[in-house]
């Protein structure tokens, strides 16, 4: 969902883009990894940022998939080295690979097992459910990332969204693409079945409140944090 829409009737300050992508990224520091896969990369918002050198712990390896050739061929775009980025104070300490692939979300690519962190940012929602049913086999059972973050929108949320008039006949979706907008509960019961069929603890979380929204509504974007408690 782009900000435009997501602004046209409320407004989130910051942007609930850029939330989701402030929240992703804390989450990745804290568990300190070195490579990063983002699952449904579309034009490489997510990958663009991480490509940052300044941390004292970088990012040596970033991948990102995505179902769509054009969008991948943004991501080329939006990756490319700045002019700045050939400066004397801002030249990296270490190597950085970028890898892109075309494919689904349900289909396992050999090539990225062994990355540590799997990001899949308002992704589920646009596919059908028999990729979705295929989803935690891949991510979980193939790739068995230490970390997997995935967000998605909480449809509770979108009674402050007039124009979609949620809980009535004629409620309709964020954004016309989404197969499906869950619940908190229905999320939370999905991730729930993934996490222990394949040994992960998950907690959730969420970004995108408004100062008169009423706290039992949650948050305008629902997001699970999956572990390992397994890690090699």
């Amino acid at each position: 969902m782009s900000s435009e829409e997501e602004e046209e009737f409320i407004f989130f300050d910051p942007p609930l883009w850029r939330q989701r992508r402030s929240l992703a990224v804390e989450v990745l520091r804290k568990n300190k990894v070195t490579s990063v896969f983002d699952y449904g990369c579309g034009e490489g918002s997510l990958l663009s940022f991480l490509i940052q050198p300044y941390e004292e712990e970088p990012i040596l390896h970033l991948a990102g998939v995505d179902i769509s050739h054009e969008a991948l061929k943004s991501v080329v775009l939006y990756c490319q080295p700045m002019e700045d980025d050939y400066a004397p104070d801002f030249l990296r300490l270490s190597p950085l690979t970028i890898e892109l692939y075309q494919g689904s979300i349900d289909v396992a690519d050999e090539r990225l097992i062994g990355i540590e962190a799997i990001v899949c940012l308002e992704v589920i929602e646009h596919v059908y459910p028999n990729v979705l049913n295929k989803f935690f086999e891949t991510v979980l059972g193939t790739y068995k990332p230490k970390v997997l973050i995935v967000s998605t929108p909480n449809v509770e949320f979108n009674v402050y969204f007039p124009q979609l008039k949620y809980g009535t006949p004629e409620a309709i979706p964020r954004i016309d693409d989404h197969k499906f907008e869950w619940t908190r509960k229905e999320f939370q019961e999905w991730c729930n079945v993934g996490a222990k069929k394949y040994n992960y603890s998950v907690e959730f979380t969420g970004v995108g409140k408004l100062k008169y929204s009423d706290p039992t509504v949650g948050f305008a974007t629902q997001i699970a944090i999956f572990q390992d408690l397994q890690p090699d």
